[in-house]
């Protein structure tokens, strides 16, 4: 599984997140939980945001996509949302596990 790299509106800034395909989808991986032991990293939460408005800019130093419009923060948190976000489509802990070294030099 390839990571990619995203750019994100968050609060009137913009921020760097990590992405990924899964499932036929683009989802943005807020926070990562290592494994060192297994030697694996899992996403902590995937964002859904191939349905949102975005762009693919896959060769210049943008990184891969940039989200165009703002995402709400709590998505972001290290905390899961008290309550489902109307819009947006996410899962907590899902089941994907990648290598460390293929985090480490993405």
């Amino acid at each position: 599984m390839k990571i990619y790299s995203a750019m994100v509106m968050l609060g009137g800034g913009l921020h760097k997140a990590d992405a990924i395909e899964y499932q036929g989808k683009l989802w943005l991986v807020p926070h990562w939980l290592d494994m060192p032991a297994q030697g694996v990293t899992m996403p902590a939460r995937i964002v859904r945001f191939d349905n949102l408005l975005y762009s693919d800019v896959r060769g210049t130093n943008l990184g891969d996509f940039v989200v165009s419009m703002s995402m709400p923060k709590e998505l972001f948190d290290s905390q899961s949302p008290k309550q489902p976000i109307a819009g947006y489509e996410y899962q907590e802990l899902p089941d994907i596990r990648i290598p460390l070294a293929a985090k480490a030099h993405h």
